[in-house]
């Protein structure tokens, strides 16, 4: 069919097909302390309970743990489901254009009578009983977050 080439091609897009490349060079995380690369190690088992994956700084030695879908419900201030942002908007009635968030764990904290909350990055609404985050703390957050992305940016 491809005549002598045949293996060569399979073999060429095996190489570059972009789903075997598990780490892309935009993709690759940095330590917030020291900016050095972060590698994936190994979790204990405390740490498979809490956290997706846990990362490393080569450097430093600074880990960087990434939480399960469950620990934005363990907080004390309500999160978005969706992007786990502080910044949302408490509701008094329902909305009809924006979707609303479904779940067992919405589901009853609707029951429970919680308050409705929208989050204005993923448009989607959903109870929690939490109270929310005051003004200034959230601005404070707010500045952290942006004064990182500020000192990525100007890294690249």
């Amino acid at each position: 069919m491809f005549g002598g080439y045949e293996g060569y091609i399979l073999l060429w897009r095996g190489l570059s097909c972009s789903r075997n490349c598990s780490i892309k060079e935009d993709e690759v995380l940095h330590c917030p302390t020291c900016q050095g690369r972060l590698r994936r190690v190994h979790r204990t088992f405390h740490e498979k309970l809490l956290y997706t994956a846990v990362y490393e700084c080569g450097k430093c030695r600074t880990r960087k743990p990434e939480p399960r879908w469950y620990a934005l419900y363990l907080g004390d201030y309500p999160r978005c489901p969706r992007c786990g942002t502080y910044r949302l908007t408490r509701l008094a009635t329902r909305d009809k254009i924006d979707r609303m968030h479904r779940g067992f764990v919405n589901f009853v904290q609707y029951a429970c009578g919680a308050d409705l909350y929208h989050c204005r990055y993923c448009r989607i609404q959903f109870y929690d009983v939490r109270k929310p985050v005051a003004p200034e703390i959230r601005e404070k957050a707010a500045a952290v977050v942006t004064a990182t992305q500020g000192s990525e940016a100007q890294q690249f």
